[in-house]
């Protein structure tokens, strides 16, 4: 979807009652005869009639793209301005002129608290090449980056800011009287501090390469693009570029040192402008010709999207550039496009594209230069096809613009070739549109709320009725009762172990462990009757000398897990095992392998791994730090062990809700999930584990992002590993102490 503030339309000299129009985003204007047939066939349907009546386009390009955008609020089309019917204006819009067309409080638009309104725009029985600029009436038209009207069209869906007045001016920059059409098809709300928001900005030129003391960019000698105004802690820039009047084909690389750059494409010897997103690293970003050619080009900054890490449905999450269609070497279709051929990628999990949760996929369409002039419509799914132009071409040159699509259950996209020959397409993911929020976060809890006496079974009563009243009254729920290390100290024994509860100096028998436990479940079950998992975990810190590990393992099964589960069953409420395992807590990877074997064997429960990867690494080549543990002994344990711990012991038994307190922490776990994929295996997980609750109070000594937060990060950290597959996270629990 174009996401520009300001967006210029062109018109091409084509014939008359043909119908062209388009941004200016390096597209060239159709030939006559093929605008003819998409006008005759399909003017109702983009367009409108003159009376303004709709044919439903729900499926039309303008449509799907702001539909897919959850922070974009989709409108039904309505007509805002329409020059042939003096609807918005009387009569052609002469040159130079500019008309102010109300927009807050008309065609579905609300009144107040929108930032931008998003229109598909055409322009209407062209006398000749021009320009027309959307703007906000605060401010000015601003001229060609080349200075001078470019011959070239593309889809005319716009993204137009709104000032105080809640209005939108048109200006028309050709030469010529020019009638407009415009649809509103959605708005956006003005911005927030939500992650992962776009923000329209007035257009700032970040480079032009001839005022640049610098010159024109030299083949692989990258320059540095001024981003004044974008907040410092910005994830992206969408950017308009434009390479005027190159000698040869190519293209420029836009990007941050660590990130894989964004590309605009060109012909040779034609102006083109090019929109894409680009990813921001430390250090600023850089334009390099990657040309065998010096260019001309100047770069606008139009917009930005909001640092942090997203997880509000609308939410965009900018990814590495990845091919899913490339007709010329085969990729999503057998081979070049033949007329009215349509290609088709899935796309989730690819990419870094999410394994769900996903409203639409951001990307750049490019058109090879061909034979014929045409159209592209990229639309949801697999046909039929809608008679609805996305992308406009004209023969013998290349085009590129930004799109966004939504994707059906399946993860795919269509692209239909609309031209009368055969036509080479890439299409290219650049980011994706969250479409949920995180699920409702459940309670987890340290069970430190005890005294060791009978009124145990009470007090937990009360603390499970409410974390149950607190969950998700509708949705699967999985809470995590976080006991504390094994022991059998005194006044334990060998006789009667049992636990020390975590943060505290309690002890207690199992016996006495089970009877609090029971509590707890009774105030779940009263609280929030139907399905839910308790996972009821322990921890590989204490003493493994005195207290073995396959012990410890067959005592947490039998001596804790059996009765729990017993008690529970007719309440509904599943009971699981948890292990909380960590190098940093006394045991050794040997003997947290023992206790989950020793588990797996005395039950038939499943088991919850819970703990954090401490000192691994984010990419999956690289071997873990070494750790000094409570005991003051280094050791150093490998991203495989973890896999084995979290998955590979017994796949299937176990299951993984990590520790994600931190974004580095969603980083190793996706690492460690990478380690031991194969094409029939990978590590399963089942949601984050977040501790905010528990880390609120002051001076707590740890830290955690919100439960959303978690969900989002782990999730779109698997994402970005197309081979660490994952069904969608069905669950994210907060600790609280």
């Amino acid at each position: 979807m174009p996401m520009g503030a300001q967006r210029r339309l062109v018109a091409a000299v084509i014939g008359s009652g043909a119908l062209v129009a388009g941004m200016a985003v390096g597209v060239p204007a159709m030939s006559s005869a093929v605008s003819r047939t998409v006008s005759s066939a399909a003017e109702a349907k983009v367009n409108g009639s003159v009376s303004g009546s709709k044919t439903s386009v729900s499926t039309s390009a303008a449509t799907l793209a702001v539909a897919a955008l959850g922070g974009f609020v989709a409108t039904a089309p309505s007509p805002l301005l329409d020059t042939r019917v003096d609807a918005g204006a009387s009569g052609p819009i002469a040159p130079g002129a500019t008309v102010v067309v109300p927009v807050a409080g008309h065609a579905g638009v609300p009144a107040s608290g929108v930032a931008a309104v998003v229109l598909n725009l055409q322009v209407l029985d062209p006398g000749a090449i021009g320009l027309v600029d959307v703007h906000a009436p605060s401010s000015a038209a601003r001229p060609l980056p080349g200075g001078g009207p470019m011959a070239q069209a593309a889809s005319g869906f716009t993204l137009a800011p709104l000032d105080s007045s809640g209005a939108v001016a048109v200006t028309d920059e050709a030469t010529v009287s020019t009638h407009v059409y415009a649809d509103v098809v959605g708005y956006v709300a003005k911005p927030s501090a939500t992650a992962g928001g776009f923000v329209p900005i007035r257009p700032v030129v970040a480079l032009d390469s001839r005022t640049d003391p610098a010159g024109a960019l030299v083949p692989a000698i990258p320059r540095t693009l001024g981003l004044a105004g974008i907040p410092a802690d910005a994830r992206a820039i969408t950017v308009e570029v434009s390479v005027l009047t190159p000698a040869a084909a190519g293209t420029v690389a836009l990007g941050s040192a660590g990130l894989a750059p964004a590309t605009v494409s060109f012909g040779p010897g034609v102006s083109t402008t090019g929109q894409t997103i680009v990813q921001l690293g430390p250090g600023g970003v850089t334009i390099t010709d990657a040309a065998s050619v010096p260019l001309l080009a100047v770069v606008t900054v139009t917009g930005y999207v909001t640092g942090g890490i997203a997880t509000a449905a609308g939410a965009i999450v900018p990814t590495a550039p990845t091919p899913v269609i490339d007709s010329r070497v085969g990729l999503g279709t057998p081979g070049t496009l033949a007329p009215m051929a349509e290609a088709s990628a899935a796309v989730l999990g690819v990419g870094g594209v999410r394994a769900d949760d996903v409203a639409a996929v951001l990307l750049q369409i490019s058109v090879l230069p061909g034979s014929s002039a045409g159209y592209l419509s990229v639309y949801q799914g697999i046909g039929p096809a809608p008679l609805s132009a996305t992308v406009r071409f004209d023969a013998g040159r290349a085009s590129q613009t930004m799109v966004a699509v939504p994707v059906d259950g399946d993860g795919r996209f269509s692209v239909l070739n609309g031209s009368a020959g055969r036509t080479d397409v890439v299409a290219v993911v650049i980011g994706y549109v969250l479409e949920q929020q995180a699920p409702q976060a459940s309670t987890s809890r340290y069970l430190r709320d005890l005294h060791g006496d009978g009124g145990d079974p009470d007090r937990l009563f009360a603390d499970g009725c409410g974390d149950a009243a607190a969950s998700d009254p509708a949705g699967p729920v999985l809470a995590l009762v976080d006991v504390g290390a094994q022991t059998l100290h005194a006044p334990l024994s060998p006789a009667a172990p049992g636990v020390l509860l975590s943060g505290t100096q309690l002890r207690l028998s199992y016996s006495q462990l089970v009877a609090a436990l029971d509590g707890y479940v009774d105030g779940w079950a009263s609280c929030r009757p139907g399905a839910a998992t308790l996972a009821i975990g322990t921890s590989t810190d204490g003493d493994f000398l005195s207290y073995d590990a396959t012990s410890k393992g067959t005592d947490w099964a039998s001596s804790v897990i059996a009765p729990v589960r017993a008690h529970a069953a007719p309440a509904g409420i599943t009971i699981a095992g948890a292990i909380d395992v960590e190098a940093g807590f006394a045991g050794t990877e040997e003997q947290a392998e023992q206790w989950e074997r020793a588990y797996l064997s005395a039950t038939d429960a499943q088991l919850v791994e819970n703990g954090s990867a401490d000192a691994c690494p984010t990419t999956p080549a690289a071997a873990c730090q070494p750790v000094i543990d409570d005991l003051g002994s280094t050791k150093t344990w490998t991203p495989a062990q973890y896999y084995a711990l979290a998955h590979g012991i017994a796949p299937g038994r176990i299951v993984a809700l990590p520790q994600i307190y931190l974004p580095i922490q969603a980083q190793q776990w996706a690492a460690i999930a990478h380690v031991g994929a194969s094409a029939t295996d990978h590590l399963q997980f089942v949601g984050a584990l977040s501790s905010q609750a528990a880390c609120a109070p002051a001076n707590s000594g740890c830290a955690s992002m919100t439960p959303a937060a978690a969900f989002s990060t782990l999730s779109s950290a698997l994402a970005a590993d197309p081979s660490t597959p994952q069904p969608e996270l069905a669950y994210v629990t907060d600790l609280q102490a």
